[in-house]
């Protein structure tokens, strides 16, 4: 794949350009101009877009393009898409996956997962103390443990955006 139009800095954190274009232009005004481009090539007695064929290819282009800015959005709105860490900013553990397994001594023998053991003081230390309920939001690579209620306020302020 070929990126011609981006920075290097933007190619690091293609991310910041969704967020860029999110802020800058609405969900609504791009599909109004998606709209009003493929309308205008439909109508006109352009002569790109005079065949039949060229036309269907137009419009499932565009309803593409509709859906995949529908899902940019979306993505954008994503609570879990826009935490970030910095690591200056926040202590940090090197913790060693292991191995569990569940049902070992049944017949047809057990699964094993990885598994990551929080414990300790450094539990508390961050706020974890027992039977507080913690959400789990995890992404390629990426696993965000924060406190239920936290991510509750969360999803309920984006909720309150997208309405």
């Amino acid at each position: 794949m070929q990126i011609f139009h981006l920075s290097e800095e933007e190619k690091r954190d293609p991310k910041s350009v969704l967020r860029s274009f999110a802020d800058d232009i609405s969900l609504a005004e791009v599909r109004a101009l998606i709209t009003q481009m493929r309308d205008l090539c439909t109508t006109t007695s352009n002569v790109t877009y005079g065949d039949p064929k060229a036309r269907e290819d137009l419009f499932f282009v565009t309803q593409k393009i509709l859906r995949f800015f529908e899902a940019s959005y979306l993505q954008i709105n994503n609570p879990t898409f826009q935490l970030t860490m910095h690591a200056h900013a926040h202590q940090s553990r090197m913790l060693r996956i292991l191995e569990k397994e569940f049902f070992g001594k049944s017949p047809g023998g057990g699964h094993i997962v990885p598994s990551l053991q929080l414990y300790g003081k450094w539990m508390a230390e961050v706020g974890f103390t027992p039977g507080k309920e913690v959400q789990v939001i995890s992404e390629p690579n990426y696993i965000f443990i924060t406190p239920a209620e936290e991510w509750q306020k969360i999803t309920a302020a984006v909720q309150k955006i997208r309405a």
